[in-house]
């Protein structure tokens, strides 16, 4: 015997598969923009370390003509 509360109707059904499409389209968007965020950081940090080695570069240059100028 088929309880009738445990069935949903067409109506509640499409209800579901909206929200759920809906839900997975802000998933994907907010997944789309996690990667361009990554991306973006990638390369903010890679320059970073490049200016950090050149200015680690630089310091140990005026310490060299610090040294030869004594």
């Amino acid at each position: 015997m088929v309880n009738e509360k445990s069935l949903i109707t067409e109506a509640e059904l499409k209800g579901i598969i909206d929200r759920t499409t809906k839900a997975l389209e802000t998933l994907a968007k907010a997944n789309a923009k996690l990667n361009e965020t990554q991306i973006h950081y990638n390369a903010v940090k890679q320059k970073s370390e490049e200016i950090r080695r050149n200015l680690a570069n630089d310091v140990r240059k005026a310490e060299q003509n610090l040294t030869d100028a004594q």
